[in-house]
């Protein structure tokens, strides 16, 4: 109980009634919470996090008796769970107190996280030589309203398969999520399961290098797996992007708020990152806008606790529109003190926060503080808004004209960027692409419509021009290919 929260003390029997439990309904609740599918594993990776595993491995897999029933499972080889501790484990309304270094906050996100998903959980765990194993069975607590977690699995192959797989990699826990009711959440009507799952897995590979970027570059002895790949961090601020002129800018401030009596300070960060025509990793830097927010949704506040990404996109009414055009070069990074995560609005699904008032009232007074954001406007003092509006509006533009026109960014006086603390943020060498441009068009009418081919990363992009002759032609032909 915080220092805030008044004590009522307990009312004499004669004045109060007791409701009676309703399992049932409690679990439609559970499965109606407002979880993506990385969302869900990405709150399940957390607990893995917590235990102190050095391996986490995530797959999605479909059961060998039903190519139609996708499943999802989570290994660690973390501390794993004693048979006492594994009664609360999936015990619904029962949760657990959590440190304040950890990346877990209520202590019943893993039973949310993966209700929100499936039908049928199962934990089997690993401590001192001894298993223990429970199974939490939506169809089964609805079906018979009761309050009851099950001792053994469901029988299925999956869980045989993933036993085999247990056993054999010395793992200490694992979480089996199966019966996925939630594929309504990216089943695509034009689509097969196979299809729409596997559009998701790219979503949620991007969801979990945001998620836990910071983390697993802070904690380079635990090895991260999703679907047999270490998971690649993802910086949303794209720091790799250091030319001069065109580069994110950054700096940091501090907030010095009130919260329940004490003086409380928060670091936030204030960048901009370059306009799209401008990116010198394009591919790296595209990677970011590729989960489940597309670019415009991505402006805004990201919230870290603990070095773990908990919200990100949205201005939290800061400015308005959050998928304003003009604005999605703005971001602002807050660290949330741990110690305070309910204070400043942090629900138990980790899916949305509502921050005081008065703190967002302190960040938005620094961004409207006039000063120079690097090179832009030719270093003139503006405020946060302004910088980024004027970076996309006008800056943006440059570099395409100067290629253009033969010319090329590096023609531009390279003035080095300094950081909120005053240093000097250092520059690359410039390097050539590792495959240059080049125009092959295939015959005369393609080449007249092709303006340039792009091989330099993994994707190759062609660039059309729709007002030349053949266009259509060409259309036409590549619309018979079947493109996934």
């Amino acid at each position: 109980m915080s220092e805030n929260e008044r004590r009522v003390e307990p009312v004499s029997p004669q004045y109060v009634e007791k409701w009676d439990s309703d399992p049932a309904g409690m679990m439609e609740y559970y499965k109606n919470q407002p979880y993506t599918l990385g969302q869900s594993i990405a709150d399940i990776i957390d607990n893995s996090y917590d235990a102190n595993a050095t391996k986490i491995d995530v797959r999605i897999d479909f059961d060998p008796a039903d190519p139609n029933k996708p499943y999802i499972v989570i290994m660690d080889n973390g501390d794993g769970i004693s048979e006492d501790d594994m009664k609360n484990a999936l015990r619904l309304g029962v949760r657990r107190n959590r440190s304040d270094t950890e990346l877990g906050v209520f202590g019943i996100g893993m039973k949310l996280s993966s209700l929100a998903q499936a039908n049928e959980v199962t934990v089997y765990s690993k401590k001192d030589g001894k298993i223990a194993i429970r199974r939490i069975s939506a169809s089964y607590i609805a079906q018979n309203n009761v309050a009851e977690v099950l001792k053994f699995h469901s029988g299925s192959q999956a869980f045989e398969l993933c036993e085999s797989r247990f056993i054999d990699g010395d793992w200490s826990t694992m979480i089996l999520l199966e019966d996925l009711h939630g594929a309504r959440r990216f089943m695509s009507m034009s689509k097969s399961l196979q299809d729409s799952l596997s559009s998701e897995l790219k979503k949620i590979k991007t969801h979990l290098g945001l998620t836990f970027q910071r983390v697993i570059e802070e904690r380079t002895n635990v090895e991260l797996k999703f679907n047999n790949k270490e998971v690649t961090p993802i910086d949303p601020f794209m720091p790799w992007e250091t030319n001069a002129y065109y580069g994110s800018i950054e700096e940091n401030r501090i907030v010095t708020t009130e919260i329940e009596g004490k003086s409380v300070d928060v670091k936030i960060r204030f960048v901009i990152i370059p306009h799209t025509n401008n990116f010198d990793d394009s591919r790296r830097c595209k990677a970011v806008n590729g989960g489940y927010k597309k670019a415009n949704d991505m402006q805004g506040l990201y919230l870290y606790r603990n070095s773990r990404l908990i919200q990100y996109g949205g201005w939290h009414n800061m400015y308005g529109d959050t998928t304003e055009e003009h604005n999605k070069l703005g971001k602002i990074l807050i660290d949330l003190p741990p110690e305070y995560s309910k204070q400043f609005g942090l629900n138990p699904t980790k899916s949305e926060i509502k921050l005081p008032l008065d703190f967002l009232e302190k960040v938005r007074a620094i961004a409207d503080e006039e000063r120079g954001w690097g090179d832009i406007k030719k270093g003139k003092k503006l405020t946060f808004s302004q910088a980024f509006d004027y970076r996309y509006r006008n800056e943006g533009k440059k570099k395409k004209k100067l290629a253009a026109s033969g010319g090329t960014p590096a023609a531009i006086p390279q003035r080095p960027t300094t950081t909120g603390g005053g240093a000097t943020a250092p520059q690359p060498t410039p390097t050539a692409p590792s495959r240059p441009r080049r125009q092959q068009p295939a015959s005369n009418t393609v080449k007249q419509v092709v303006v340039s081919i792009d091989e330099s990363g993994d994707e190759t992009v062609v660039k059309l021009d729709k007002n030349r002759e053949g266009y259509e032609d060409l259309m036409t032909k590549l619309r018979m290919w079947q493109i996934d």
